[in-house]
């Protein structure tokens, strides 16, 4: 198939892509688990079935899809899981494998469309609504009981399962968000992956002040910290490259926190309650790393199931705590790699996440040599997921593989394109 080909039939999926980016944002996971039970087809979500509306149309061309070196590396992390769950006979870890694998597949699948440019715009696109749809859902759900949705008292969850996975979800997506957003105040001009539409240069800048808020009513700690920082060191970078410009959005963010404030305050009644509730929870975040908290036991447990086998682990589906006598897995990327599946994930892992950080960073470097800011702030954001993955394992979760897919995409073809201009 010639180049033009190609594109065009890239383009052609360039709507189901957006489709499949809002359905991330309304799972129906709560709904889903309840009505096919505690088994693997309660895994399930609407996001599953919004991937295979656009997948099934690509089954013919998915054999001509590149294998690049990300693929591989990720690949590399799912064999490791497998070879531990196999190490470990557990039946509830080939339930994970089979999930893990999915998730490579979906990500296998994306990073080769997104090399197109229109289908990284729709893929946006399709974020910011899921972004609005969310919230939506998680206010309507949190103000009267509506069927299929759960009901909530205190913290957002929307059609998530809690609202830690809906904060963690928000912090997610906000990578490419936040990222197109402060490059094209940072350079004055869109994004190659951000067009130029009217309501996504309406929407974006509100979702931009909307998202930390969210996130803080959702109560997920690792994720406010995680987008708090890369937040600041945003600013910090636009502070130097544009200071009046930096003034102008941070007027304009504060203005708009200050409005959403003050609407909720006058049209509901119950904020006083779930503030006080939601500062309980912030302020109580010190006994989580207290010698007897939820975190250094996370340590410890994970620390002893990884000596008891270095190099499978507890083998993935027991979660390495459970085994050893409590009834939890274990919040953190790094240590279930470690406590769960030993050396052999633990390796490949994280020389998948140096790896992406290190071909990020060497973008950012050629872009910001041209005036180009979007890859050094993908990078920012990017490492606030890394070090929101200390307190959460985001490798099970769909948003985490398509927003790398997409960042994957976009490095890529910037170092394509420079090699071009190159010749």
């Amino acid at each position: 198939m010639s180049q033009q080909g190609d594109e065009a039939g890239n383009r052609q999926v360039s709507w189901p892509i957006f489709a499949f980016a809002v359905a991330l944002g309304i799972p129906f996971s709560g709904w889903i688990r309840e009505v096919l039970g505690d088994s693997p087809m309660g895994r399930l979500t609407f996001q599953d079935f919004g991937f295979l509306v656009l997948f099934l149309p690509l089954i013919r061309r998915v054999w001509h899809f590149r294998v690049t070196w990300d693929v591989a590396i990720v690949g590399f992390v799912n064999v490791g899981i497998l070879i531990s769950a196999l190490a470990n006979a557990n039946a509830k870890g080939f339930v994970d494998v089979i999930i893990h694998v999915y998730l490579f597949f979906m990500y296998f699948v994306l990073r080769n469309l997104l090399n197109d440019t229109q289908n990284r715009r729709s893929l946006v696109r399709g974020l910011l609504v899921a972004f609005y749809a969310s919230l939506g859902v998680a206010v309507v759900a949190k103000l009267a009981a509506i069927p299929f949705l759960p009901q909530v008292t205190l913290a957002l969850q929307g059609t998530f399962l809690n609202g830690s996975q809906y904060g963690s979800f928000i912090s997610v997506i906000a990578v490419p968000l936040y990222a197109a957003y402060f490059a094209q105040l940072a350079s004055g001009q869109p994004v190659r992956e951000l067009d130029q539409a009217r309501w996504v240069g309406i929407l974006l800048p509100v979702a931009v002040s909307l998202s930390p808020i969210v996130i803080f009513y959702t109560s997920k700690r690792s994720a406010m910290l995680s987008l708090l920082l890369s937040a600041l060191a945003s600013v910090a970078v636009l502070v130097k490259v544009k200071p009046i410009r930096t003034v102008r959005m941070i007027f304009g963010v504060t203005v708009a926190s200050v409005g959403v404030l003050a609407v909720a305050f006058a049209f509901y009644g119950d904020l006083i309650a779930d503030l006080g509730y939601l500062a309980d929870r912030y302020l109580k975040a010190n006994q989580i790393v207290a010698e007897d908290g939820f975190f250094v036991a996370n340590m410890r447990y994970a620390r002893d199931a990884f000596l008891a086998n270095p190099l499978f682990g507890q083998g993935y589906g027991s979660h390495g705590i459970t085994s050893l006598g409590t009834n939890y897995e274990v919040h953190s990327t790094y240590l279930k790699w470690l406590g769960d599946g030993g050396l052999i994930t633990a390796i490949p892992g994280v020389l998948m996440l140096l790896m992406t950080c290190y071909a990020i960073y060497a973008a950012a470097v050629r872009g910001m040599g041209g005036g180009r800011y979007h890859e050094l702030f993908l990078l920012v954001f990017f490492l606030g997921l890394v070090v929101a993955m200390a307190y959460a394992y985001l490798p099970r979760r769909r948003e985490y593989w398509v927003v790398i897919a997409y960042v994957m995409a976009v490095v890529a073809n910037h170092r394509d394109s420079a090699r071009a201009e190159a010749v």
